[in-house]
């Protein structure tokens, strides 16, 4: 289900509805058939034709490293510099509403 919604509404304007809409109607058409080892280009053309779409262009740039990884067969962490650390902290995000309704989702969160 596509939602109208953004996902992160605070920080990125961008909904599911626009995301595919720039993909299909902007991004797609203008990287066909260009190579994706050359991200410094994909990313030029990427900023012309969408330059405030930034989850948008997100979406693509992450393919693209998972295009490379699988051919050169590694993983994509050793693209993007290998591994660092073995373990890290996960964040979560907590909506707005009541003080009571936050506290608890914190406290579940920490469970």
């Amino acid at each position: 289900m596509v939602s109208g919604k953004p996902p992160l509404p605070p920080l990125f304007l961008e909904s599911q509805q626009v995301i595919i809409a720039v993909l299909q109607k902007r991004l797609i058409p203008q990287l066909l058939g260009e190579d994706p080892f050359d991200i410094e280009r994909v990313w030029e053309k990427m900023d012309f034709v969408a330059p405030t779409y930034l989850m948008s262009k997100a979406a693509l740039d992450i393919a693209l490293y998972d295009i490379m990884g699988k051919a050169l067969n590694v993983p994509m962490y050793k693209l993007l510099g290998g591994m660092y650390k073995l373990r890290f902290p996960i964040v979560r995000l907590i909506g707005l509403g009541t003080t009571e309704e936050v506290v608890n989702k914190a406290k579940k969160f920490c469970e």
